[in-house]
C-alpha cells in the first residue's frame, strides 16, 4: 500500500511518507529473499528518489532522499543488487544507481 502511495500519490504525500520514516524499511526489504518484495522496495525507492530529484532541482541542492538512503546503507544494498541473477532487479538497481547516485561518485573523484 505504501508503494502504491509513492507511485500514485502527490509529491506532498511522498514527502510526508519520507518524514514518517518509510525509507529505512524499504532499504531493509532489499535484503529479503522474496523477489517480489525486492521489486516493490526498488519501485518505492525509485519513486521517492524521483520526488527528491524534483525538489533538488527546485532548490538547486542535493537530493535529500538520496542522502537518507545512503545514511541507512540503502545505496550499498542497491549496488549489491546490480549483481542479482534476476534481470529485472539488476536493471532497476542499475538505473537507480546511474540516475540518482552516479553524479555523487564523480564529485568525489
Amino acid at each position: 500500500a505504501i508503494t502504491n502511495a509513492t507511485s500514485g500519490g502527490t509529491p506532498e504525500q511522498v514527502r510526508y511518507l519520507v518524514a514518517e520514516g518509510c525509507i529505512p524499511p524499504f532499504c531493509e526489504l532489499l535484503t529479503v529473499m522474496d523477489l517480489k518484495m525486492i521489486q516493490v522496495a526498488l519501485t518505492a525507492l525509485q519513486n521517492i528518489l524521483r520526488v527528491g530529484e524534483i525538489d533538488s532541482a527546485n532548490t538547486k541542492g542535493e537530493n535529500r532522499f538520496a542522502l537518507i538512503i545512503e545514511e541507512c546503507y540503502g545505496l550499498d544494498k542497491i549496488e549489491y543488487l546490480q549483481t542479482h541473477e534476476n534481470n529485472d532487479i539488476y536493471q532497476r538497481a542499475y538505473e537507480i544507481v546511474c540516475r540518482y547516485f552516479s553524479a555523487e561518485d564523480t564529485q568525489i573523484a
